[in-house]
């Protein structure tokens, strides 16, 4: 498992470990979030090229699964949340933590690899649930 902590505006590393490309589903990333980011809804958006994923943690989760179409190479990570609660507008963001992914020894079909939902699908997603 990876694991970050998110305090104020920076991602420091807990604990890490290689990450091969061509993985499906299979990298867990685990974010431990100081107090000030506690009553906020969560977002985590991984960036690649031209390309961004994003992960939706929401208010209780800490956890996601790696973006499966991330290639071999430098990876963005950042996360931004905001409260809805509040009366006015109110955003965290953190500054960029670059992953790095090395290639894979896995040489087959890489169409099969299930899209990440987008941003708005995600939101939908998370209400249907409640």
């Amino acid at each position: 498992m990876i694991k970050f902590l998110v305090k104020g505006q920076n991602i420091e590393t807990l604990e890490h470990e290689v990450i091969a490309a061509d993985q499906i589903a299979f990298v867990k990333i685990h974010f431990v979030f100081d107090n000030s980011w506690k009553p906020l809804h969560k977002v985590v958006q991984f960036t690649q090229d031209e390309f961004t994923y994003n992960r939706v943690l929401g208010f209780d989760e800490t956890s996601c699964v790696l973006p499966a179409e991330l290639a071999a190479g430098a990876v963005k990570m950042s996360l931004f949340g905001y409260d809805a609660e509040s009366s006015e507008t109110v955003r965290a963001t953190t500054v960029v933590k670059t992953l790095h992914i090395r290639p894979s020894g896995f040489d087959g079909e890489s169409s099969n690899v299930p899209p990440t939902p987008d941003l708005y699908q995600q939101l939908l997603q998370k209400i249907s649930e409640k």
